[in-house]
């Protein structure tokens, strides 16, 4: 990665810009497909297309899951799409690639709130409230906006990561609505 003028601002390197993928998670039922903006040994960073060529807030998905990644002649008509769009692939404003509970706690930090899924494909959008040996101690923002508290999760079962997607938005206002 490169450092753009922007202060903590990240873009691809040329090369590699604009470079879109489709990403089969193991025993998933859904794919996931999203412009490739950082990676590191534990984390894909995609800014999330939700159909066709609609961008939708960004994903963070552990390579653990990865079964296969795609970069074909589809991806590749996305990828122009998006260019002549003219998205850059700059990261938010301070986010860092790191860790699990680094990302989560920024997103947390940032948003008030972070959107997650298990291993096991459950959406969850949490309050994050704390960590303990290992969990996530959070409270579990439904979709009608109320709240469930006291739940956890091991840290090491998050397997993506979600941030600033409409639906992500929308359950936000929903919950701040209802405090």
């Amino acid at each position: 990665m490169i450092l753009d003028s922007k202060p903590n601002a990240y873009i691809c390197p040329k090369l590699n810009l604009m470079k879109v993928e489709t990403l089969e998670l193991r025993d998933w039922e859904d794919l996931e497909t999203g412009l490739v903006v950082a990676e590191n040994d534990e984390w894909v960073m995609l800014r999330y297309i939700y159909a066709d060529y609609m961008l939708d807030g960004w994903k963070l998905i552990k390579k653990d899951l990865i079964a296969e990644r795609i970069s074909e002649e589809d991806e590749a008509q996305i990828a122009k799409v998006i260019a002549l769009k003219g998205e850059t692939g700059v990261l938010p404003m301070g986010f860092k690639l790191g860790s699990a509970l680094e990302m989560i706690q920024w997103i947390n930090n940032r948003y008030g709130f972070v959107e997650f899924q298990d291993e096991e494909e459950e959406v969850i959008f949490a309050v994050v409230t704390g960590q303990e040996e290992g969990n996530l101690l959070f409270d579990m923002v439904l979709p009608d906006g109320q709240v469930e508290a006291g739940c956890e999760i091991g840290i090491d079962d998050v397997g993506v990561i979600a941030f600033d997607g409409d639906y992500f938005q929308s359950v936000g206002l929903l919950w701040k609505a209802d405090k």
